[in-house]
C-alpha cells in the first residue's frame, strides 16, 4: 500500500510535506483487533488548480471480513479555504467517507484511526482538516477529537428555540462540544473542522 512517486513528490513540493511512499501503510496500520489487511483501492492526484490528492483504502478483519461499508476516502488540498479563518488559504485534509459495517460499530475503532491519520496530516504538514459528520458522528467527532463547528453562530442562533421546545436550558454552550447529544443529533449533517498549526 504505497504511495505513487508522484504523490510524494507532489506533497513535498505543494504543501512542504516530509512524506515517504508507505505513509499510508503506517498509518493504516494501526492497533485494533479487527485491523487484518488493508489495501489502497485507488490514489488520485490532481496538479491543477484546484490540486489535491485524494486516495481511497479498504480495510478486511483478521477474519477475511469487510470492515467499512464502502472504502475510506480522505484527500488532502494544496490550498483550500480554512474554516477557522475563512480569509485565508492553506493546506487542507478532507475525511471524506468513513462507515464502518454495523457488527463492528461501537468497538472504538475510529478512536484508534482519526489519531493515526491526525500524526499523517500533521507530518504533512496540514493547517486544517474538515470533514462533514452525519448520524452519531455529529457527536463524535464535536466531543472525543476536538473537532468545532463551521458556521457556530448559525447553531447558536437555533440552540434556544430547540432547547426550548426540548425542556432544555436555552443558554448557548461556550463550546461545540457543549451541546447536548440529541441537539448535535438532530442535525442533518454538521460541517466541522480541526485546526492542526
Amino acid at each position: 500500500m504505497r504511495l505513487s512517486s508522484a504523490s510524494v513528490d507532489w506533497l513535498a513540493e505543494q504543501c512542504g510535506a516530509s512524506a515517504d511512499a508507505s505513509d499510508l501503510e503506517q498509518t493504516y496500520a494501526f492497533s485494533h483487533p479487527l485491523n487484518g489487511t488493508r489495501s489502497l483501492k485507488r490514489e488520485e492526484l490532481q496538479t491543477e488548480a484546484p490540486s489535491f490528492l485524494r486516495w481511497w483504502v479498504e480495510i478486511t478483519t483478521p477474519a477475511g471480513e469487510r470492515l467499512l461499508e464502502m472504502p475510506l476516502a480522505r484527500m488532502v488540498y494544496a490550498e483550500h479555504v480554512i474554516h477557522s479563518n475563512p480569509g485565508r488559504l492553506d493546506h487542507v485534509a478532507y475525511n471524506a467517507a468513513f462507515y464502518v459495517e454495523r457488527k463492528f460499530q461501537r468497538q472504538g475503532l475510529a478512536t484508534v484511526v482519526y489519531p493515526a491519520e491526525e500524526n499523517l496530516y500533521r507530518k504533512w504538514n496540514i493547517a486544517e482538516v474538515q470533514l462533514h459528520a452525519l448520524g452519531d458522528g455529529c457527536v463524535v467527532w464535536l466531543r472525543k477529537f476536538g473537532f468545532q463547528l463551521k458556521d457556530a453562530e448559525v447553531y447558536a442562533a437555533d440552540y434556544p428555540a430547540w432547547a426550548r421546545m426540548n425542556g432544555k436550558d436555552p443558554t448557548v454552550p461556550t463550546s461545540a462540544a457543549g451541546y447536548p447529544d440529541a441537539f448535535l443529533r438532530s442535525r442533518t449533517e454538521l460541517h466541522a473542522y480541526k485546526v492542526l498549526r
